[in-house]
């Protein structure tokens, strides 16, 4: 997506910045700052993609921050607009993410994973073409990761092994040079009276005697162009064997590559068949059927997230469904759906001690919060009465799924703060 978020909103006249064309450049600059703070911390990415991804938002300690971030460059910008410009402040945010993931394919990696949760359930109204935009952006960056960690099924192919040394000029011998030296061996001088270095004084008229003088210097040119010839063998040779050396490493290496990835593909995916068959719980340290329903939903996000990297083909959540539904007792066809209300409400009432411990902690300076974090924040402070998935999420009260549906969902948030806490900070891409 090589547009900005803020040209396409002004665009499609959901922001208006006035006619002066330096503000635009000043919320540029705004996206710059906000972009490289992102980078520095990729963890703090979370907070911006709820808040961006949430046209309803009104209050947040994210806008605050982004507010902080335009006025900086352009001080007099609420005198621009009626009210709180809430949609600027997004467009900043949205901006800011679309420039990171260029550079932390992890960030896009969080945004293709909590979109899939989210944007079916927002009205996004004319704000969609732009955020789908930058969600399929950020769909074929982690489609990349997606083929690293899961190679495909063919077998490994060989690499051509290629040119390993460059074809050059074979060395000439100096002719007139030899011409000299040759002439030298056989008389006092050439045809046109000139004379060599150390040249034989007799000519072959005097034959016993010339042969003495002619025998060793010619055995000297003779071995001079012996050893001469064989030096520059002996170098070719040396820098191809460096050169071919140097490739078959290069050729090992990525032969080993792909063969550890091919088989940490297959490892993967025998311990997933494992599991799906003994249906245990290395995080609740029990039997799935010893759990309740909601238990099951949140312990198989957890386990299967154990598995596998936060980068998966769609297949996986695939398979998590059908691992849901051969434990909870769902046939193919039964769709009875829960609340998102009831899923955190009954999740709260039961002990989840190791449900608390599943998953790290994330930076996080927002007021959204995840279903997941949710879920672990009303364990850690006890049962709640009700749960306001609007005031926390941003999304509407009647949220209601199959629990297998709610597994994928769990999966996607915490793959998606897996990504974000294991990405490495990185310097933002400039656009020119």
């Amino acid at each position: 997506m090589s547009t900005s978020i803020l040209q396409s909103f002004l665009r499609a006249r959901l922001l208006d910045i006035g006619a002066e064309d330096t503000r635009l450049g000043k919320l540029h600059l705004a996206v710059d700052e906000v972009a490289e703070s992102i980078s520095k911390d990729p963890s703090t990415a979370l907070g911006y993609i709820l808040v961006g991804f949430d046209p309803k938002i009104t209050s947040d300690p994210i806008l605050d921050m982004l507010a902080a971030a335009v006025e900086k460059q352009w001080p007099t910008y609420s005198s621009a607009f009626a009210d709180t410009p809430v949609i600027l402040f997004r467009a900043v945010a949205l901006d800011a993410l679309r420039k990171v993931i260029e550079t932390q394919p992890a960030i896009a990696t969080a945004i293709v994973l909590l979109s899939r949760n989210l944007l079916p359930h927002i009205d996004l109204g004319a704000e969609k073409s732009t955020l789908t935009g930058l969600v399929e952006t950020a769909a074929t960056l982690m489609s990349v990761l997606i083929q690293s960690a899961w190679p495909p099924e063919e077998s490994i192919s060989i690499p051509e092994l290629g040119a390993v040394l460059s074809s050059g000029k074979a060395p000439k011998i100096d002719r007139a040079l030899l011409l000299t030296k040759v002439e030298g061996t056989v008389g006092p001088h050439n045809s046109a009276s000139q004379a060599g270095e150390s040249p034989n004084p007799y000519w072959t008229n005097s034959a016993q005697t010339w042969s003495y003088e002619f025998a060793p210097r010619m055995a000297t040119i003779l071995a001079d162009l012996h050893d001469r010839a064989v030096e520059n063998a002996l170098s070719v040779r040396a820098k191809s064997d460096t050169a071919l050396t140097q490739a078959l490493v290069g050729l090992v290496q990525n032969m080993a590559e792909a063969i550890t990835s091919k088989n940490k593909a297959l490892e993967r995916k025998v311990a997933l068949l494992w599991w799906r068959e003994t249906l245990y719980s290395l995080s609740a340290q029990m039997g799935y059927r010893l759990l309740s329903p909601e238990q099951v939903v949140a312990y198989m996000a957890i386990d299967l997230a154990n598995h596998v990297p936060p980068e998966y083909p769609a297949s996986v959540e695939s398979f998590l469904r059908e691992t849901v539904r051969s434990v909870v007792g769902m046939d193919t066809g039964q769709s009875e759906e829960v609340t998102l209300i009831h899923l955190v409400t009954a999740l709260s009432r039961l002990e989840n001690a190791a449900l608390q411990q599943s998953v790290g902690k994330i930076h996080f300076a927002g007021s959204r919060r995840l279903v997941f974090q949710a879920i672990l924040e009303h364990c850690t402070e006890g049962p709640i009465s009700e749960y306001r998935p609007f005031d926390e999420l941003g999304l509407p009260t009647e949220v209601s799924l199959p629990l297998p549906d709610y597994a994928i969902w769990l999966f996607r948030e915490i793959q998606a703060m897996r990504a974000l806490t294991q990405a490495e900070a990185v310097e933002p891409m400039v656009d020119e």
